[in-house]
């Protein structure tokens, strides 16, 4: 497999002892690049940025054949005839500016080295693509899924809280700030006495102090206060994620 390492290489490549920079084994270079979407998306960028020579962020004509006249004197290859070339950044200006963009070089790129490599090397590099396609697809898809129960499971753990009845117990109690020592008071909601005692227990260096519970009655997930409802959906939302599975 291509090494990233080598990536500087192939956008600087070494000049030989003929004095021309050249690599020996062109199809080889190409087939590594277009096999590696890291690397491919490394070079295309590098060579975008090195030959936008007037920096305006886009590649013009004059700049992208400088650029191709340099890819084709390192792979040892003719420079394909002009109306081929026209035909690629045509195909590739997706907007008909008559530049091409950063977004856009890469199908130009991938499409100028394809055409470098013979029939063969081209089947095999199509089959990579082909795969690494499939294998993207099959990734979004499994995202997508991801997001899907994680918006099923966070619509189930909403229901679960509009039904929750029954006595909770908030909390209230003194934390120290970390570096200015200033006292804050902190509400939380607990499932009954025992866990807020346990809470306050055994207190740090910056808290909790001065614990002060109450009881407080729910009902359909609310209580009197709206105050009290905030703290108390906050524990009830992290009780039943944990409980879905979720986070």
């Amino acid at each position: 497999a291509f090494a990233c390492s080598n990536v500087r290489e192939f956008i600087f490549p070494p000049v030989w002892a003929s004095g021309m920079a050249t690599t020996s084994k062109p199809a080889a270079w190409i087939k590594n690049i277009l096999t590696n979407a890291r690397c491919f998306d490394q070079v295309c960028g590098m060579r975008f940025r090195k030959f936008d020579v007037n920096g305006n962020g886009v590649l013009e004509w004059s700049e992208l054949y400088a650029m191709v006249a340099d890819l084709c004197k390192f792979l040892n290859v003719q420079i394909p005839e002009e109306i081929n070339l026209r035909a690629a950044f045509d195909a590739a200006d997706k907007n008909h500016d008559g530049v091409l963009s950063e977004s856009e070089f890469p199908r130009f790129f991938r499409a100028f080295l394809k055409a470098a490599v013979s029939d063969a090397e081209r089947w095999e590099v199509e089959e990579v693509e082909r795969f690494e396609a499939e294998r993207q697809a099959a990734s979004e898809e499994a995202s997508r899924a991801e997001e899907e129960l994680v918006e099923i499971l966070g619509t189930e753990v909403e229901r679960l809280i509009e039904n929750f009845n029954g006595s909770l117990v908030i909390g209230k109690f003194d934390v120290l700030a970390q570096w200015t020592g200033k006292k804050t008071e902190v509400a939380l909601a607990f499932a009954d006495v025992e866990a807020a005692r346990q809470h306050a227990a055994n207190p740090g260096a910056r808290g909790p102090f001065n614990m002060r519970y109450r009881e407080v009655e729910v009902k359909n997930g609310q209580c009197v206060s709206a105050i009290d409802t905030e703290v108390v959906q906050r524990f009830l939302r992290e009780h039943y994620s944990r409980e879905v599975g979720l986070g």
